[in-house]
């Protein structure tokens, strides 16, 4: 959901940052997402990514209206794909 992405622990690309300054952007760079490009969400504290999917609107559309679904789940820590054993 997009408050979990707007909210004050939340990040967006931020295009205030120089692309040229991804140390600055948390590597995060200095874009706007547009809807349909595959994204990975870290969550704070975590080692690895929670989730990877597709977005359903743009960080632009997010940042604008603060609600809503943002992306749509593709594969999320702990599903089957996550625990399969090889």
């Amino acid at each position: 959901m997009v408050p979990g992405l707007t909210s004050p622990g939340g990040r967006l690309p931020d295009l205030s940052v120089s692309e040229d300054d991804k140390e600055a952007n948390d590597g995060y760079g200095g874009k706007e997402l547009q809807a349909g490009d595959i994204v990975v969400v870290e969550a704070e504290g975590k080692e690895s990514a929670c989730l990877v999917g597709v977005l359903k609107m743009s960080t632009k559309d997010m940042k604008e209206k603060k609600k809503g679904v943002g992306l749509e789940n593709g594969h999320y820590l702990g599903d089957g794909l996550w625990n399969l054993s090889l």
